[in-house]
C-alpha cells in the first residue's frame, strides 16, 4: 500500500508556499474591495514567498513532489488568477478582459503542468516565461494605462510568453 503524506509531514517549504497562497488570495479579497494598491503589494508578497520556498527547500535539501505540486498550485492563484482579478475588477468586468483572463488562466495552468514534468530536465531556467511574471505585468500594465484593448493584448502576449517554448535562464 502507497504511503500518503500527512499533514504533518509538511517541511518548513511548504509552510512558506501556503504562505504564498493566502497572500495570493488575500490579493483577490483586497482587490473585490477595490484596493488595488494593497493587492498589489500582496502580490509582491506572494513573489517573495514563491522565491523563499525554492530557496528554502534547496538549501534544506527538502525538495519533494508534494512541494513541486504545492507550488504550482499557489502559484495559479498568486500569479495567476490574483492579477487577473486585480485588472477585472479595476476595469469593470470588461468582456475583452474576462475573455483574455480565461485565456491567461488556462496558458498559466498548462505553464505550470508542464514546468512539474520537465523541471528535472530544465538546469538553470525554465521553457517559456514564468508565472510569476504575471504578478508584475498585468498590475504594472494596469497602472500605466485603463484602455481595455491594450490591456488584453499585453495579456494575450503574456499568455503566449508562458507556453511559449522560449528558453528564459535564472537570473538568481
Amino acid at each position: 500500500m502507497a504511503k500518503y503524506p500527512s499533514i504533518f509531514q509538511v517541511t518548513l517549504p511548504d509552510i512558506i508556499t501556503f504562505l504564498n497562497v493566502s497572500l495570493g488570495f488575500s490579493s483577490i479579497a483586497a482587490s473585490a474591495l477595490k484596493q488595488w494598491d494593497a493587492a498589489f503589494i500582496l502580490l509582491i508578497g506572494a513573489m517573495v514567498m514563491d522565491y523563499l520556498d525554492g530557496t528554502v527547500a534547496r538549501a534544506l535539501d527538502k525538495m519533494s513532489e508534494l512541494g513541486t505540486n504545492l507550488d504550482s498550485l499557489s502559484d495559479i492563484v498568486s500569479f495567476g488568477a490574483a492579477p487577473a482579478f486585480w485588472l477585472l475588477s479595476r476595469n469593470g468586468f470588461a468582456p475583452a478582459l474576462w475573455a483574455t483572463s480565461v485565456i491567461l488562466m488556462s496558458c498559466g495552468a498548462f505553464r505550470l503542468g508542464r514546468y512539474n514534468i520537465l523541471h528535472q530536465a530544465v538546469k538553470k531556467g525554465w521553457i517559456g516565461m514564468p508565472i510569476t511574471l504575471n504578478a508584475l505585468i498585468l498590475p504594472i500594465a494596469g497602472y500605466l494605462t485603463s484602455e481595455v484593448n491594450i490591456l488584453a493584448v499585453i495579456m494575450l502576449v503574456s499568455s503566449t510568453a508562458m507556453v511559449s517554448s522560449m528558453k528564459v535562464k535564472r537570473l538568481f
